[in-house]
């Protein structure tokens, strides 16, 4: 798939190749999420498996590739934040990908992990800031790391449409994600793709590793 990327349009050439920059920088996001190395590359895989699969046009097909490597590669530009309510962030960034995906399961989630780390009293507090804001401490967070994501991607050079995806990274089809009210057919096709190929790999990784612990105890079979 031949990509033309905004520096190769300037006549830069660095000796190294893009994709080889970018997947680096997805490396890097598998640690921040608490993943295995090679994570995000694997989705990236599935993700233009599907765009294959869907027909997609040529702009659509090139913008899922990119889009898959990018989608969390904002993620530790809030460590911070993310710390500063659940305290290990990487591990509630690792337990969350197992979170079936409603809004109910993902608040119970949430206000189940807050406060992570501290004492009781401050575990009640930063809970009852969440309900009370209606989360506007964790949705900033969230909005930040596309913002992230997306200008990485500007500064690339890989056009409007990949970035206009990566703001679209927490969004829902039911319009209850991030930003608010976006969702249906207003979702961009490259980031569908990508989020449903990243929990796709996902959930097949982890079926695998529980079929390896399964089989009968007797006479050694089933492994």
């Amino acid at each position: 798939m031949a990509i033309v990327t905004g520096a190769e349009r300037r006549g830069v050439d660095s000796g190294v190749q893009l994709a080889e920059v970018v997947a680096s920088i997805a490396l890097a996001a598998d640690l921040g999420l608490g993943q295995p190395l090679e994570h995000m590359l694997r989705t990236c895989v599935v993700a233009m498996r599907f765009a294959d699969q869907l027909d997609l046009s040529q702009e659509d097909r090139d913008a899922t590739y990119w889009v898959a490597l990018f989608t969390t590669a904002g993620c530790t530009g809030v460590s911070f934040e993310l710390s500063a309510v659940f305290g290990d962030d990487i591990q509630f960034r690792h337990d969350v990908t197992a979170v079936p995906p409603s809004t109910f399961d993902l608040m119970r989630f949430i206000i189940g992990r807050a406060g992570g780390g501290r004492g009781a009293m401050t575990r009640a507090r930063i809970k009852a800031d969440l309900l009370f804001t209606r989360m506007s401490a964790l949705e900033r967070s969230f909005l930040a790391h596309c913002a992230v994501s997306a200008q990485l991607t500007n500064r690339l050079g890989l056009g409007e449409l990949v970035e206009t995806c990566l703001y679209q990274t927490f969004a829902q089809w039911n319009g209850r994600g991030l930003p608010r009210h976006l969702g249906g057919k207003d979702l961009l096709v490259p980031i569908q793709v990508a989020n449903i190929a990243m929990q796709a790999q996902v959930v097949a990784r982890t079926a695998r590793r529980g079929m390896r612990s399964w089989g009968p105890s007797r006479g050694g079979e089933g492994r």
